[in-house]
């Protein structure tokens, strides 16, 4: 037992990294405020956010895996819009993108209306 527990302790770090990418908890209002300080620090605009899906699925040995879905609305330029997907990109907890979709945003030549559907997950 004595030494599980060490190796456990060398991998300590990576361990950290897993829970950080796939937490025990879904936090979605913390997410929701990590979406909101990623959008302001790229320069774009949430229109709108709506997490209506959590799916289940089983988990080897211990239990289950969720997955939110979800899709957010932002107003941004080009530019701004790439920006925003590099810091969700960079980002430790897993987020998957599962489509985009862009049109002009009325009265603006520049702006963009762009819907995302993505994925967090959790335990």
């Amino acid at each position: 037992v004595k030494d599980t527990a060490e190796k456990i302790n060398e991998y300590k770090e990576e361990i950290e990294v897993i829970k950080m990418a796939i937490p025990d908890n879904p936090y979605i209002f913390e997410f929701f405020d990590f979406l909101e300080n990623k959008a302001i620090e790229a320069n774009v605009a949430i229109k709108n956010i709506n997490f209506p899906s959590v799916k289940h699925f089983l988990r080897a040995e211990t239990g289950e895996l969720y997955e939110i879905n979800g899709t957010i609305v932002i107003e941004a330029t080009y530019q701004s819009f790439k920006n925003f997907l590099s810091l969700l990109e960079k980002s430790p907890r897993l987020i998957n993108i599962g489509g985009i979709s862009m049109r002009e945003s009325e009265g603006s030549e520049r702006l963009y209306l762009i819907d995302i559907n993505l994925s967090i997950y959790s335990y």
